[in-house]
């Protein structure tokens, strides 16, 4: 087993222990950037003390943190799931959220009117013989009609009340007469609002009922709308006697106004065969059946001709029309119910009869809602069983179930997670495990580490539960799966680390490992990767952070919840992961095997493991490794356990390594050299910046191809109704309703001519549907103004015939004059309400068309209690709502109650062909313009709707996206260059991740994903999850030893294997979200697939040619060597010497006593030597170098060899030492307990100068050195005892050149 970490120590020095690439610089052995390696060294300082405490006292880092995480469980006690999709786009304390909560708080709910629409399509041909049915035919109609009589029957029974359409829907408010039984025909003749295409032939009546047909005293019984024409039947009660009483000509005025006529009896008929059809029709007699385009190439209008006219852009989708406006062909029929919201339905039936025996409140009325339009959904997929159906497909839509079906889904399947989970524990368990060795595999290790990984996701989840950031069904899936990939990463990074240390004090023989390992082995851990752990979680905490400066709730949520977690995995990677490597340090030591530690391993073993298995024939313990690199003290020897990172321009010799023969002898790391052998030369780095290139460009172009837009039916549930009416609807619809609001502080009776123009500026707005005159459908100003103007003229009428006086009226007046007459009369003034003198005067309106301002609201009050029609049709919604005051002729209170000022009024419009994004933005931004205009001339408004709900994010997100990508490229440079400790590097990295945004967002483009809010903060946050891709590379390449070829070799094969393991652990980990029924789980999987090609890409293939090119300088360069460093000298120890201390410049000589003694006890030490040399040979005992230091005494600037040697030639002139090659010195290696080894024999010739003797003289140089056995680093303090004896002497006492002293030592 090879030492790594020596082998690191010399060619990444300043990743294994900057420590020592700092005493290089400072003792003049290397230069570099001192500061860099201080700052290296510091921190790799402080993350070895951490490993060193974690071991020493294990307990009391592991269960604090295990309980601290449990605790923080609770925490889902205030688990709140958050499903409103609208806080996927919608701005957080933007001005968007600002006017939805105005509408909410003014109208008491977002929606006052609930639209269930109903669109049909026609099916592709399936063979020639049947081919496509035309949906502009009577029978598509006449199956559109089937299908929604049969719907709109529906009736469910709720709290012992049953509900019906007509109980729900919104129908238009009839006059009040004061009269029970006109009242009450009325009530039940008023339908329903259907906007349908069906409104153009008499076959619309059918869908109005009403379902009992009404009964008129005089006229006859049966009456409903397929047979009743309102003109012929108020003709019919004037003539009745006993009705001279009843307001007929107010009823006229009321049907003229509204445009009440013959209702649908002189339309044609679809079917001129139903018996039904009246004789009134155009084509009864003619049987002629009706051409379908023409008709509806105006649209289509109710039974109140002048209030419900519906666009044929409402009613036909996919219009294809010739020059003339005829419709040649459509794609889409569509009909609308209108129902009333839940706010209104329950003060609708507040007080009625049918809700008095239970407690009714909007939570019920809500509920009958759902209710029966959960039921008209079923009965659709019922009617479309019948054969009449089967040419088409109908599809049904409901913006309140829409909203139901998001909230109320589970777009987490926790089935789903827990396959993903298993999926993660068979990989790591698979990455971990050692088949060959039962000790040094880490399954065990790995699986508890994923375990602790995962119970830090779920407590971080807790605890944003309990800071209040609510977890949204949408996003947690993807909250999840980058948590885990990080934290897995982590484990990978700290795994990989204990891989490479695990060598020290390890026995091959005896499988088991030294006691005294476990600490430094731990601190070296985190010292070699806890800097890339703390570099990659930091990139992602500050990159997500940044990205929440996107103003979308949902997402700022999610990208808070990623920081969070991510803070939570690096926190227990460093704490809990560290605690367990420590504890499987212990299991190593008591040599137990992995997964069944818990079983005696002395006589076990494991099934694939050979004793023998050492396809190298490199050493396999650190004595050996020792052995091989002091059996030649050469310059060449040096660089032998370098072998594998051999550089062709190195001085260095190789030694022969005696190889097993294979079948296949390739290894991972012989792959890693030959890729990069090949990837560094000359043409391969053109082929790759070509291909750069290429990409490059190809991503640009994707770029202009993406389509910004929220596609809404992919962020429905799959397979429902709504996602298959969305699909329909986006494709061939782009007709939307919306409103201009008018808000409170605001003077309206005194600004009604800036309300006026407020109107009109919408007709410079292309996409707003204008009327049949090319003008804007009113708003309720103006209808309210000519309802005035009605009541002016018959109070006119009536004064000039003497009917209307200054003090009352008579009986020759009219109903609308007398109304006039109190209106006049009222002066707006609390304490003095009515002023008689003022008829002679005031107008209700003035020549300029404006309203009298002091009896606005007065007159308001009159005008919607008595014109409802109007009213309801103007959808103006005004709130507070306007008191309620009903005209009686014979009434003769005049004073007439008094509206509260305006806080809340709207104006309808409808929008149409708004198809693609790019239109709808422009079309947002000129109404918004038109809406800023206003507001700055006085005139608080916004605007209402669909499209600025869904769409108006897109107004500022070029702007939200530029300002996160600067934050988040500017933290990212930060980030890299502090740990980088190297400008150029961060350049480079910052290149590279700029790269990959570029192809991402290029693949967005091919790949059809839409630019929305969504995409953004996902491609925001892939500059977090792909730092790994880069990052890893970049810091072994600064830290590396050697020439900018040799560094690529070095950092390819150190850190290939942790980049690839980083892609397939973000693909193992978002493989859930594909399976998940969201939106933003497939679209984030799709990216991060993405972003694992591109980042394996540009870390594996482009960032080491960029490097080859262009990489920064080693933090440390050698002068010595160029490809490794100087061998560090070896450290004092602490203790104190037992022998003569070094620092005497020269020792004094030895006395014959001392020289007699050492003679005497030669051989008794030689047998001692031969002894523990056999013990040794058994694997009794072997040494860990300390700071990976071979070195001898001579190798040493500040040794005492050295030193004697310079003192000498400075005092030759008094005596020449000759010491001859045949002769030696000889040094012993102790340990600290007093144990010897053997050491390499030094020679070394000193020139010989004047001489006072002929003979040589012969000396014995015995150093004595103790040594701190610590499995990190051999220190060693020399003691050296220097004998002088004369040529006689030692001539007749030859000794043997080696002498040693072993004591057993333990541990």
């Amino acid at each position: 087993m090879v030492d790594q970490v020596s082998v690191d120590l010399y060619v990444r020095t300043t990743f294994q222990d900057a420590q020592v690439a700092r005493r290089q610089i400072e003792k003049g052995k290397a230069s570099g950037r001192l500061c860099a390696v201080r700052f290296r060294a510091w921190e790799q300082k402080c993350l070895e003390r951490l490993g060193r405490s974690i071991h020493r006292k294990t307990h009391v880092f592991f269960l604090p943190l295990l309980l601290g995480l449990g605790v923080l469980l609770a925490g889902f006690k205030a688990f709140d799931k958050n499903s409103q999709f609208d806080q996927l786009w919608v701005e957080s304390g933007g001005r968007l959220e600002t006017e939805l909560r105005y509408s909410e708080s003014a109208l008491g709910e977002t929606e006052s009117v609930v639209h269930l629409l109903v669109t049909q399509t026609a099916k592709e041909a399936t063979s020639p013989e049947v081919p496509q049915q035309r949906l502009l035919h009577r029978k598509a109609l006449l199956a559109h009609l089937q299908l929604l009589k049969a719907a709109s029957h529906v009736t469910v029974n709720l709290f012992d009340v049953t509900w019906s359409l007509k109980d729900i829907c919104v129908s238009p408010s009839p006059p009040d007469f004061e009269v029970h039984y006109i009242d009450t025909i009325f009530e039940n003749m008023m339908p329903c609002e259907i906007i349908t295409p069906l409104d153009c032939f008499w076959e619309g009546s059918k869908l109005l009922g009403p379902e009992n047909p009404i009964t008129v005293p005089g006229v006859g019984n049966g009456i409903k709308w397929t047979n009743l024409n309102p003109q012929s039947l108020m003709k019919s009660i004037k003539t009745m006697p006993g009705e001279s009483t009843f307001p007929f000509d107010m009823l006229e005025a009321y049907m003229k106004r509204a445009g009440i006529n013959s209702g649908y009896q002189e339309k044609l008929c679809l079917d001129p065969e139903d018996p039904d059809c009246p004789e009134t029709a155009p084509n009864k007699k003619t049987k002629k059946i009706p051409d379908i385009g023409a008709e509806l190439a105006n649209g289509c209008r109710g039974f109140a001709s002048k209030y419900m006219h519906w666009p044929k852009e409402l009613l036909l989708g996919g219009i294809t029309q010739n020059k003339t406006g005829y419709i040649q062909n459509a794609e889409a029929l569509q009909s609308v119910f209108q129902l009333m919201g839940e706010k209104e339905l329950y003060e609708f039936w507040l007080q009625s009869y049918k809700v008095l025996h239970f407690s009714w409140d909007q939570e019920k009325a809500a509920l009958v809602l759902k209710m029966w339009q959960k039921k008209f959904n079923e009965e659709v997929k019922k009617v479309l069983k019948s054969a009449t159906m089967i040419p088409y497909d109908f599809h049904t839509f409901s913006t309140m179930l829409l909203k139901d079906l998001l909230n109320q889904f589970n777009f987490l399947d926790p089935k789903f997670i827990y396959i993903g989970c298993a999926i993660m524990l068979f990989y790591v368990s698979f990455m971990q495990i050692n088949l060959f060795d039962p000790v040094r595999s880490q399954s065990i290790i790995g699986l508890f580490s994923l375990l602790l990984i995962l119970l830090s996701i779920a407590s971080g989840i807790a605890f944003c539960c309990l800071i209040g950031i609510q977890i949204h069904s949408a996003t947690i899936a993807v909250v999840i799966s980058i948590a885990t990939a990080q934290g897995v990463n982590n484990m990978f990074l700290l795994m990989f680390s204990y891989k490479r240390v695990s060598s020290h004090g390890f026995d091959e023989a005896t499988q088991k490992y030294s006691c005294h390992v476990g600490k430094k082995q731990v601190g070296m851990v985190l010292k070699s990767t806890g800097t890339n752990i703390i570099m990659t979680s930091l990139i992602t905490i500050a990159i997500f952070t940044v990205a929440a400066v996107v103003p979308i709730p949902a997402l700022r949520a999610f990208c808070l919840q990623v920081a969070i977690l991510t803070m939570f995995v690096l926190v227990t990677t460093l704490f809990g992961v560290t605690s367990l490597i420590s504890f499987d340090v212990r299991r190593r030591r008591s040599a137990r095997i992995d997964i069944f530690c818990c079983f005696p391993s002395e006589d076990l073993r494991w099934p694939f493991f050979n004793n023998n298995n050492n396809s190298l024939g490199t050493a396999s313990t650190i004595d050996g490794q020792m052995r091989q690199f002091t059996e030649k003290p050469t310059l060449a020897s040096s660089n032998l356990l370098l072998k594998e990172f051999k550089d062709p321009n190195s001085d260095c010799e190789d030694t022969p390594i005696t190889k097993k023969t294979y079948l296949c002898n390739w290894k991972p790391k012989d792959i890693a050299q030959k890729y990069v052998q090949y990837l560094t030369t000359g043409a391969c780095r053109i082929r790759v910046i070509l291909l750069f290139i290429a990409v490059l460009g190809i991503s640009v172009w994707g770029i202009t191809r993406i389509q910004a837009g929220l596609t809404l039916p992919e962020m429905v549930p799959n397979g429902t109704n709504e996602q298959k009416f969305l699909g329909t609807y986006g494709q061939m619809f782009g007709f939307y309703n919306m409103h201009a609001v008018t808000r409170g502080d605001f003077e309206y009776p005194t600004n009604q001519k800036l309300l006026y123009e407020y109107h009109d500026a919408f007709m410079r707005v292309p996409n707003i549907l204008k009327n049949d005159n090319g003008g804007l459908p009113q708003m309720w100003l103006t209808l309210f103004k000519e309802w005035l103007l009605g009541l002016q003229k018959a109070f006119d009428k009536d004064w000039a015939k003497k009917c209307i006086s200054q003090e009352g009226w008579e009986s020759c007046a009219t109903e609308n004059g007398i109304l006039g007459y109190k209106l006049l009369v009222q002066t707006g003034n609390s304490d003095n309400p009515i002023d008689k003198s003022l008829v002679m005067n005031a107008r209700l309106v003035n020549e300029n068309g404006i309203i009298n301002e002091e009896t606005f609201y007065n007159l308001l009050t009159a005008w919607v209690s008595n014109d409802i029609l109007a009213y309801g049709a103007s959808q103006a919604n005004i709130r507070p709502e306007p008191r309620r005051w009903t005209h009686v002729a014979n009434d003769f209170d005049l004073q007439i109650v008094k509206s509260s000022p305006i806080i809340y009024a709207q104006m309808p419009f409808y929008a149409s062909y708004l198809y693609e994004t790019s239109v709808i933005t422009k079309f947002i931004s000129t109404v918004r313009g038109i809406c800023k205009n206003f507001d700055e001339r006085g005139l608080p408004n916004y605007p209402s709707g669909i499209p600025f709900v869904y769409w108006e994010q897109y107004q500022e997100l070029n702007q939200y996206l530029f300002v996160a990508m600067s934050f988040a490229f500017f933290f990212l440079f930060l980030i890299c260059g502090l740990f980088l400790c190297n400008i150029q590097a961060a350049l480079i990295t910052l290149f590279m991740s700029a790269t990959q945004v570029i192809q991402i967002l290029g693949f967005m483009g091919f790949a059809y994903i839409k630019f929305s809010a969504i995409p953004v903060v996902l491609v925001i946050g892939t500059l977090g999850t792909g730092a790994a891709f880069t990052i890893h590379l970049c810091l072994s390449f600064v830290t590396s030893i050697g020439d900018r070829h040799r560094r690529i070799h070095l950092s390819v094969d150190h850190m290939s294997k942790i980049i690839l393991q980083s892609g397939v652990t973000l693909v193992i980990a978002v493989i859930m979200l594909v399976f998940q029924n969201n939106y933003v789980s497939r679209l984030y999987f799709f990216i991060l697939i993405a972003n694992t090609v591109f980042g394996l890409f540009n870390g594996l293939v482009c960032l080491p040619v960029f490097l080859f090119m262009y990489g920064p300088p080693p933090e440390i360069k050698p002068l010595k060597y160029a490809d490794r460093i100087s061998t560090p000298s070896p450290e004092p120890i602490k203790k104190r010497a037992r022998y003569t201390s070094i620092r005497q410049s020269v020792p004094p000589p030895p006395s014959n006593r001392t020289h007699h003694h050492q003679q005497q006890n030669h051989h008794r030490h030689h047998q001692q030597h031969q002894g523990n040399s056999s013990s040794r040979a058994h694997g009794g005992l072997h040494y860990v170098p300390r700071d990976g230091s071979l070195s001898t005494i001579a190798e040493e600037s500040g040794s005492y060899h050295s030193a004697s040697i310079a003192h000498m030639e400075k005092t030759k002139s008094q005596q020449s030492l000759s010491i001859s090659p045949s002769l030696s010195s000889q040094s012993d290696y102790s340990t600290d307990s007093g144990s010897e080894i053997d050491a390499p024999q030094r020679t070394q010739s000193v020139p010989t100068g004047l001489t006072q003797t002929s003979a040589p003289t012969r000396c014995i140089v015995t150093a004595k050195f103790e040594l701190e056995l610590d499995g990190n680093m051999m220190s060693a303090s020399a003691q050296p005892c220097v004998h002088k004896s004369s040529s006689k002497h030692h001539h007749n006492n030859r000794q043997p050149k080696r002498h040693k002293r072993h004591h057993n030592t333990r541990y």
